[in-house]
């Protein structure tokens, strides 16, 4: 299985093609031998070196999504096929129920505060757009699509007044895994 990313043109950044190249080749071996034990937060959590005449990025990033569902997939078919389809629903309820720890903090309480002279986002954005998280999970409210997730942009700051960039990521990338999961078996071939 041999991916093929596109080139960004010289001059623009893009991600750094062995490392790449290295992560998918690695990825591919795990896959062949035991799909169930790839950690998917750790696949959503990956980053990679921005360099001049990279892969694009969004490319990239919509392999990795389309890994994870496999992965996730995998992992619900077992579940399933060994009789074990109440313990994959639980899990996913589970999963929803820590989203909602969150999603349900006091302001300014959500995530840990930046430190001082480091990035972090800042709190209000971040705080209005984990209300549409809120609405799209606990009130049927605007739905929220991988592309939302993918668009949104903190601006940052270097007070401490800010939430952590590394735990918003991480919390969003929790939310990426949730809106890939799939919930039932259904009968595609």
């Amino acid at each position: 299985m041999a991916l093929i990313f596109s080139k960004n043109r010289s001059g623009e950044y893009g991600y750094d093609r062995q490392a790449v190249d290295i992560f998918f080749a690695n990825c591919q071996t795990a896959y062949e031998s035991q799909p169930a034990s790839i950690d998917v937060l750790k696949l959503a959590n990956s980053s990679f070196p921005l360099v001049k005449v990279g892969y694009y990025t969004a490319e990239v990033d919509q392999a990795i999504n389309k890994l994870i569902y496999s992965v996730l997939e995998y992992k619900r078919d077992l579940a399933h096929n060994s009789g074990q389809q109440d313990l994959w629903e639980k899990e996913y309820s589970r999963t929803i129920y820590d989203l909602e720890s969150t999603l349900n903090a006091d302001k300014g309480k959500m995530f840990s505060r930046g430190e001082k002279k480091v990035f972090s986002y800042k709190r209000r954005q971040v705080e209005k757009f984990m209300d549409k998280l809120k609405k799209y999970f606990f009130e049927s409210g605007k739905k929220i699509t991988l592309e939302d997730l993918d668009k949104v942009c903190f601006s940052v700051t270097k007070r401490a007044s800010g939430y952590s960039e590394k735990e918003v990521d991480q919390f969003l990338n929790k939310v990426r895994i949730l809106l890939l999961t799939p919930t039932r078996k259904t009968n595609s071939v």
